[in-house]
């Protein structure tokens, strides 16, 4: 049995070697309120890694890391197959062959990855939001959580109206549900 670079279980997985400073990284976008002090400096992205090993441990550096695990072999794999998919739809015999339509297989297959796997990618950022101490949330804490959500309200006094002053009235949203899973989605598709 092989032991060289590339062997399976030999090597860490790459997203696990990173796994920490993407967890500051999810800390610092978000602007979370304690780890603001640590931005604008040279040394803010290590300190901040010492801060979380101080207070949560190595386990607290790799806040939502499992998620990120889970979510590697069902995006590979959906890719993997929506692009033959694709390809046998858009590609019918070698003749119809071209660099454009590869494009677009690759791209349509990379898209359904994305949308099959995002609740993944929505649980795994708030998971390593989270940085309260005494209560941590499980895997499927945040999942009950994330499911049973309800929008902001918003009054219908503020509807938006048209140039010509009339208003137009506002959609439904929905209170609770799967849909809550794919917020943001949109946004990572641009």
């Amino acid at each position: 049995m092989s032991s060289g670079p590339g062997s399976p279980g030999v090597w860490p997985d790459a997203k696990t070697i990173v796994g920490p400073l993407d967890r500051v990284k999810i800390l610092f976008q978000a602007s979370n309120p304690q780890f603001a002090k640590y931005t604008g400096s040279w040394f803010g992205v290590v300190t901040a890694m010492r801060d979380i090993n101080r207070q949560s441990g190595i386990r607290g550096l790799f806040r939502g890391h499992s998620a990120t695990l889970l979510r590697i072999f069902p995006y590979a794999s959906i890719k993997f197959l929506a692009y033959e998919q694709f390809r046998s739809i858009l590609i019918p015999s070698a003749s119809y062959e071209t660099p454009l339509r590869r494009l677009f297989s690759g791209a349509s297959a990379g898209v359904t990855s994305v949308f099959i796997t995002y609740p993944l990618e929505v649980i795994r950022v708030r998971l390593a939001f989270e940085t309260k101490q005494e209560s941590r949330s499980s895997l499927s804490g945040i999942c009950k959580q994330i499911y049973h959500e309800q929008p902001a309200r918003v009054s219908t006094s503020s509807a938006a109206s048209t140039p010509l002053g009339t208003a137009i009235p506002a959609l439904p949203t929905p209170r609770t549900g799967l849909i809550n899973f794919y917020r943001g989605f949109s946004s990572t598709l641009a």
